[in-house]
C-alpha cells in the first residue's frame, strides 16, 4: 500500500525532482539553451501562482505550493541565500537547477521551466492544439470510470452531472464542495483506483510538489490519462514517457497582464479571462491518437 504522501510534505518532499531534472537537460541539449545568459527579470510569487520573466521575453507560470508541514521550520531558517527574497531577480537561470530545495526554489523551478519551453512549443513539430480542454479530445460516450486527482472544481461539476462514475482523490477532502464529497476518494487508494480507471486526471501542481513520479506508477494501462494546469507547460518529452497521453496547458498571451493578476491572487480561472489561452499538447505515440 502506498504512504498517503500525494500532497502531504515529508522530510523527502524537496528531493530533487527527476522529470524537471531530465527536461532541463533535454532544453540545453536538443535546443541549445545556455542558461547561465538567461537572467529573471521579474519575479512574482501569488498566493496561487508563481511568475517568471526570464531573459529574451520568457515567461512562465506554476502553481504556488506550500508544504504546511514543513513551513514553520523553513521560516525559522531565515533563509538568504541567491533565491530568497529580494535575492531573485537579477539571478541567472542556471544556479537555480542547483540551489538547495526551499518552496521558493520548487515553485521557480516549475515556472522558470515553463518559461524557457513557451517559444519552443510555438515553434517546433510537437501536436499542439490551441483553445481547446483535453476533456473535449477524448471520447466520453458510455459509462466510464473517471478519476480526478485534485479538486477540479470545473471538472467535477461537468462530470458529476454525467453517468459515469467519478472518483475525486484528494488529500484535503474540505476542498471539495460539499455537494460533491459522496466522490471523494483518499488518496492512500490511488494505487488501487487509478489503475481501474478508463480516464485519470492529473493536476500538474504534482509537478511542484514532487508527487507525480509516485502517481505514474499507477497510471492505466488501457486508459487514458491527462495532465492539466500552468505548471504542465514546458516541452513534454519526459511527460509523455511517463504515460502521459495529453498535456492541458497554458500559453501566455498577454505577460505583463499575467505578471499583474499572479500579484493580484490569480487562479486558472483569471488566466484565460485576462492573459492566456488554453492549449493541448498530445503524445502522438499514444494509442489516444492512433490513426
Amino acid at each position: 500500500m502506498l504512504k498517503n504522501t500525494f500532497w502531504v510534505s515529508t522530510p523527502n518532499a524537496y528531493n530533487t525532482n527527476r522529470m524537471i531534472d531530465s527536461t532541463l537537460q533535454i532544453l540545453q541539449s536538443k535546443y541549445g539553451l545556455r542558461l547561465d545568459e538567461i537572467f529573471f527579470e521579474d519575479v512574482r510569487i501569488g498566493v496561487y501562482k508563481t511568475a517568471v520573466q526570464l531573459t529574451g521575453e520568457r515567461y512562465g507560470v506554476a502553481g504556488t505550493y506550500r508544504a504546511a508541514t514543513q513551513d514553520y521550520k523553513y521560516r525559522t531558517k531565515r533563509d538568504a541565500g541567491p533565491y530568497s527574497t529580494n535575492h531573485i531577480i537579477g539571478q541567472h537561470v542556471a544556479g537555480l537547477f542547483q540551489a538547495p530545495s526551499t518552496p521558493i526554489v520548487d515553485n521557480l523551478k516549475v515556472a522558470t521551466l515553463n518559461a524557457l519551453s513557451a517559444k519552443i512549443l510555438q515553434n517546433t513539430d510537437y501536436q499542439v492544439i490551441k483553445d481547446k480542454d483535453p476533456i473535449d479530445l477524448i471520447d466520453l460516450s458510455g459509462q466510464k470510470t473517471i478519476s480526478i486527482v485534485g479538486a477540479f472544481k470545473g471538472y467535477i461539476q461537468k462530470l458529476s452531472a454525467t453517468d459515469h462514475r467519478l472518483n475525486i482523490i484528494e488529500i484535503r477532502p474540505e476542498a471539495i464542495p460539499p455537494e460533491y464529497r459522496h466522490h471523494y476518494v483518499p488518496s492512500a487508494q490511488a494505487p488501487e483506483i487509478l489503475p481501474e480507471s478508463d480516464v485519470v486526471i492529473i493536476t500538474g501542481s504534482t509537478l511542484v510538489n514532487n508527487s507525480l513520479k509516485d502517481l505514474v506508477a499507477y497510471l492505466p494501462k488501457d486508459g487514458i490519462t491527462i495532465l492539466v494546469g500552468p505548471s504542465s507547460s514546458f516541452v513534454p518529452d519526459v511527460l509523455f514517457e511517463k504515460g502521459i497521453d495529453i498535456i492541458g496547458a497554458t500559453a501566455i498571451t498577454h505577460p505583463k497582464k499575467m505578471l499583474q493578476i499572479v500579484s493580484e491572487a490569480a487562479t486558472g480561472f483569471h488566466f484565460f479571462r485576462y492573459c492566456a489561452q488554453k492549449i493541448c499538447i498530445l503524445n502522438k505515440k499514444s494509442t489516444t491518437f492512433a490513426s
